[in-house]
């Protein structure tokens, strides 16, 4: 069954000239509690969208998605290492997506932990009036990323640890990454796991790795960039 959830964005000022959609396709409590990971969106549907940012995970939980400015990257578990493909030609159970052709960035002044990074989030987002939830990017230097790639569902009440320990698995230390994240308070079960307010993925600089995060911390001099507001 599909779960869809639209969410229309207005962005701020006295004469807002873009409205932003946020799109949500299926929904992490029927895929962790119910086991239930068919597919509910088909991604060469996207495949000719300009400035597309999506995450989300492949069908039966068989790898994750990234969208970076409408280039896509699917990552797969192959035995005890993984596989990047650069194309649309894959379903997704769970989709987060929009389009954004301008940002606004920010340096970070300060080491950041996840939640320090979602405070982060939280304020340029609240100061610019964008409301929830809320895409971003973070382009810089991580000192730890820890990530994973899903490697096929662990049936009925499953939890993110659960998933993740059956998938592909690392720590990374001093490594240079971009994050495409999405941050809401009100949207735990749909698109965050419950406990948790983003939901984050990764690739690294060259392309080679991409994953879904479970925890991270950004140095310094990095940037965070949240859609630009009219």
């Amino acid at each position: 069954m599909k779960n869809i959830f639209i969410i229309v964005i207005l962005l701020a000022g006295c004469t807002p000239k873009a409205v932003l959609e946020v799109n949500i396709v299926g929904k992490l409590r029927t895929m962790m509690m119910e086991n239930d990971t068919e597919a509910n969106i088909n991604l060469q549907d996207l495949k000719d969208e300009t400035h597309l940012y999506a995450l989300g995970a492949l069908e039966g939980l068989e790898g994750e998605v990234l969208v970076m400015g409408s280039k896509p990257m699917i990552s797969k578990v192959e035995g005890d290492s993984f596989s990047i493909a650069n194309n649309f030609d894959e379903q997704a159970t769970l989709l987060v997506y929009t389009q954004v052709e301008e940002w606004d960035s920010f340096t970070i002044e300060k080491n950041l932990t996840l939640v320090e990074l979602e405070a982060m989030v939280h304020q340029k987002a609240t100061e610019a009036q964008i409301p929830e939830p809320v895409p971003f990017l973070v382009k810089g230097t991580v000192s730890k990323l820890n990530w994973h790639i899903v490697n096929g569902s662990t049936g009925t009440n499953a939890t993110h640890e659960s998933h993740a320990s059956k998938g592909f698995n690392r720590e990374w230390n001093h490594t240079e990454v971009e994050i495409l994240g999405f941050y809401s308070e009100s949207h735990q079960g749909v698109m965050t796991h419950h406990g948790e307010n983003s939901h984050m993925h990764f690739k690294s600089q060259d392309g080679s790795a991409s994953g879904h995060v479970d925890d991270v911390h950004i140095k310094k001099g990095s940037l965070l960039f949240i859609p630009k507001s009219y």
